[in-house]
């Protein structure tokens, strides 16, 4: 058994009489160890670890660093030797801005989450007010989609409007009735526009509530050596496209990859570069992305 229990695990079986031979012919090398015995012939019913659907495929994991720890435990979980590029950080801001919408929420009808991020530094914000979730008391809360629902049930609140398709077209359309109505959008500084576009043109007052920064990260030359090597590269956001391409010297580095996007705005920003997505999920959440991997590898 070639490097047991990790992605590159590799198995020959044989006899005492002509394993050698089988293991030089397969060019076995260390690290590596021997079992003999009856066990050996239980092999291919309890063989589980090798029959993992990513076994020793190599995926590359974009996502910022402090979200990528989920999505990177399930592809190993199924076999995948992953390599982590996380091309883009977050950065928490503290305008006056955040603290003047702090201080006012009860004046708004509606507060919209765009992301798991910004939940989370929006209730940080409201910890550092010394004020809880009770402070949201009358306020509808909406979530562009799963992930930022779960988020905000860990603090606490039900959203009250989730879209059907996880995207700022779908949040827009399902909060189609804001007719004059205040609306609070807690997002990245670097956000798409078409949410607070869309919902200004639906009547609303929107007031943008840009609770932290996306910022392009530089990618070290062990990681871009690992990434020159991987099969698959995933994207969870246009912002990681934009940076990981970027951080390569552009897209012919990633045009020879197979290419996952969780949905159609992040493969709008592949195709900013002539690039295309191999898969976009259809489902926009990690379960997407992870089932739309496993449907091309």
């Amino acid at each position: 058994i070639e490097r047991g229990t990790t992605a590159h695990q590799r198995t020959v079986c044989g006899t005492l009489a002509d394993i050698a031979e089988l293991a030089q012919a397969a060019t076995i090398r260390p690290p590596a160890m021997t079992v003999v015995g009856d066990v050996v012939g239980e092999r291919e019913r309890i063989a589980w670890f090798e029959h993992r659907p990513l076994l020793g495929r190599s995926v590359v994991v974009t996502r910022a660093r402090a979200q990528a720890s989920e999505l990177s435990a399930r592809l190993r979980k199924l076999g995948a030797d992953v390599v982590e590029a996380p091309a883009i950080s977050t950065r928490r801001r503290s305008d006056p801005e955040i603290t003047v919408a702090i201080d006012s929420l009860e004046a708004y009808d509606l507060i919209a989450f765009t992301s798991v991020v910004g939940v989370d530094s929006f209730f940080d914000v409201l910890k550092d007010a010394g004020k809880d979730a009770r402070a949201l008391a009358g306020l509808s809360v909406a979530a562009i989609g799963g992930a930022t629902s779960t988020s905000l049930q860990g603090h606490g609140i039900a959203a009250d409007c989730i879209p059907e398709r996880q995207t700022a077209e779908g949040l827009l359309e399902a909060l189609s009735d804001v007719q004059g109505k205040r609306v609070l959008l807690a997002q990245a500084a670097q956000g798409r526009k078409v949410l607070a576009e869309g919902l200004t043109l639906a009547g609303a007052d929107v007031t943008k509530l840009s609770l932290y920064d996306t910022i392009a990260e530089e990618l070290s030359a062990e990681q871009l050596a690992d990434v020159a090597r991987a099969e698959f590269v995933t994207f969870a956001s246009g912002s990681s496209v934009r940076s990981f391409v970027s951080a390569l010297g552009g897209p012919q580095a990633v045009a020879t990859k197979k290419l996952v996007s969780i949905g159609p705005s992040t493969s709008t920003a592949l195709g900013e570069f002539g690039l295309s997505p191999t898969r976009e999920a259809g489902q926009h959440d990690i379960d997407g992305l992870i089932g739309a991997l496993l449907e091309i590898a």
